[in-house]
Parts: structure tokens; C-alpha cells; sequence
């Protein structure tokens, strides 16, 4: 890892502390051959490259340290149908790894319901506009398609990040066209097209990189639908007055 990864990984789990809820875990660990993890983990990529080996790990420890954080004692997350770890009951979280670091976050669904977060290296040697036909709609495309390449490499981010708070509740694999992002400065939300299901999230840019995180709170997502029943059912009540008028 870099001198400069290695300054901007503090960087980051500070901004991620101020961006999640008081109760939940951060946790970083350096990717190193040194790890251990149970053995049930070990198995998920027992066929996979050194260095694939090297970064789960990483994943792996990070999530455990966040799992004490919050009084869950250290156990084996497995892997769900998507890819993704399979968390105690009681518990969400979301784990990244990129450049020789990974990072966990954690907390419990009574403070938060769904947790996803992204790292992004952006020293990337290909072109993320290029590249941007296959993350972002039509829709997108007209949009965002003229922005610079930081920019559309922090769109992919945040997609990414949302993709971790999505997948286990409509249990499949998400095409990222599918999630369609508003941003508002450091801030972004993030819709699944024809699923009432809104994930909202945080990023910055902190060279070399950008992280995004995104989550889904379960009270807001039923007083927002609310809110746009209600305005959905005094927009019909007009419309059927106006008819009637006519």
C-alpha cells in the first residue's frame, strides 16, 4: 500500500464515523498474508488467487472487529447467493477492500436496517466513460454524460454502494442501470426503477480515493411512502373534482 492510501484510509473512517449512527462500527484492515479468519471463510476462496485470498481476509477481519464493536462476538460470515456476507441476525453491514485495504462497517438493524459501502481507487487505468454505458441508463447517459471522469468514476461508487443495500431484498443479481441516482453535493439518493425502495448516501473524494456509502432506514422509507400516498391521494381526489366538474 502506497503513502498516499495509506494517508487518505484515517480520512476515510473519520468521514464515515460523522456519517453513520452513533452505535455503529468502523473497522480498516491492511491486506497482509497474515491474516486469519475461520475456516468455514477460508473455504469461500480456497480456489481463488493469492491475492484474491489476501483481500477477503482483509474483509473478513475488518467485519469481525466491527462485530465487536457492537457486542456480537467474532463468528464465520459465509457468503449469501449474492455474493455478499451473511451477517448474524440482528446485524447489517457492508464491507469493501481496494488497494491493499478493506474496510467493514456495522450496526444493528434497530439503528439502521441496510448498510452498503464502496472504496474506488481512482488510478484506474481505464476510462470510466467508456466504460459508462454499462453502469448508467439512457436516462443517466443524457444527464451525466458530459461530466468529468472523477466525476462518473463517483457515480459508479455510489451505484456500487447501493447495490449492497438492494440485492438481498429483491435476492438477485442487479444490472447498476437498474438504480437510478440524484445527487445534491456530498450527498445522493438512489432508486430502484419499478421497486418502492429509496437508499440514501453520503461520498467524498479522498485521494486516491472515493468512497461512497449508502443505507436504507426502514421508519423513513414508511413516512416517505406515506407522505406520497398522501399526496398521490389529494392529487386524485383533485383530478377526480376537476372530472367531475367538467
Amino acid at each position: 500500500m502506497d503513502d498516499l492510501s495509506q494517508q487518505a484510509v484515517p480520512l476515510i473512517l473519520n468521514l464515515l464515523r460523522q456519517w453513520l449512527p452513533a452505535e455503529a462500527a468502523v473497522a480498516s484492515v491492511l491486506a497482509t498474508s497474515e491474516l486469519s479468519i475461520f475456516p468455514e471463510e477460508s473455504q469461500l476462496v480456497l480456489s481463488s488467487v493469492a491475492h484474491r485470498q489476501t483481500e477477503f481476509a482483509a474483509g473478513r477481519v475488518a467485519a469481525h472487529r466491527c462485530l465487536e464493536q457492537i457486542d456480537y462476538p467474532r463468528q464465520p460470515l459465509l457468503r449469501d447467493d449474492f455474493g455478499g456476507p451473511v451477517w448474524p441476525v440482528g446485524v447489517t453491514g457492508s464491507i469493501t477492500h481496494e488497494s491493499g485495504v478493506a474496510i467493514s462497517i456495522a450496526a444493528r438493524v434497530s439503528t439502521v436496517q441496510k448498510l452498503g459501502i464502496d472504496l474506488l481507487d481512482t488510478r484506474r487505468d481505464f476510462s470510466f466513460r467508456e466504460l459508462a454505458p454499462i453502469y448508467l441508463s439512457q436516462q443517466e447517459m443524457e444527464k451525466f454524460g458530459t461530466l468529468a471522469e472523477r466525476d462518473l468514476q463517483a457515480l459508479f461508487c455510489m451505484k456500487e454502494s447501493l447495490v449492497k443495500i438492494f440485492s438481498s431484498h429483491v435476492k438477485r443479481y442487479m444490472d447498476l442501470k437498474e438504480i437510478v441516482i440524484t445527487i445534491e453535493n456530498d450527498s445522493f439518493l438512489g432508486q430502484m426503477v419499478g421497486v418502492d425502495m429509496t437508499g440514501k448516501g453520503r461520498w467524498k473524494h479522498v485521494p486516491p480515493f472515493i468512497v461512497a456509502m449508502a443505507s436504507f432506514d426502514l421508519e423513513s422509507h414508511k413516512l416517505s411512502t406515506g407522505e406520497r400516498q398522501g399526496q398521490d391521494n389529494c392529487g386524485n381526489q383533485q383530478r377526480q373534482g376537476a372530472d367531475e366538474s367538467a
